[in-house]
């Protein structure tokens, strides 16, 4: 192969890659005997997101599953940014073998309910979290530098005379 034709390859490969089209945000919320914390994965585009992912922790036991939507009362799932992050409705998913539902109420409160109680939220905040590349725009990304190495690398061999 000649180097034109590997600098060719190599550019259409970085050009190719393509960001992933989720965002990743962080959250804390705290009230009166409720602590959390932890990721929300959204579909990307622009707000109201679709949260299709959930990590971390309710009053130190670990988010273990997202709730799809419906499954708690009403809850659709979606994150608002800028605030209110939620809405009535919600976001619903399992901490402790618990089904919880934390939702926007009115003003800055917000709620964390199971199926026999609601506690009140006083404090929640959502921030972008920043974004890493995906394991496959790495891969892309390797490829194409690669090939660029491996197209400088080669000589072109004098003409026989």
């Amino acid at each position: 192969m000649n180097k034109r034709t590997l600098l060719s390859a190599a550019l259409g490969l970085s050009l190719a890659a393509s960001a992933a089209n989720a965002t990743v945000w962080d959250f804390t919320f705290a009230g009166p005997g409720d602590t959390g914390s932890g990721t929300f994965t959204t579909a990307g585009g622009s707000s109201p997101f679709t949260i299709t992912g959930i990590t971390g922790t309710v009053d130190g036991n670990a988010i273990t599953a997202l709730l799809a939507p419906g499954v708690f009362a009403v809850n659709d799932n979606i994150l608002y940014s800028p605030a209110p992050y939620l809405d009535l409705n919600g976001v619903s998913f399992v901490a402790n073998g618990v089904d919880l539902n934390l939702f926007f109420l009115s003003g800055t409160v917000y709620g964390l309910e199971n199926p026999t109680f609601t506690a009140i939220i006083t404090s929640f905040t959502v921030t972008e979290a920043a974004g890493s590349p995906e394991p496959a725009t790495w891969a892309i990304m390797l490829t194409g530098l690669f090939g660029v190495g491996a197209a400088l690398r080669t000589r072109r061999r004098p003409a026989a005379a």
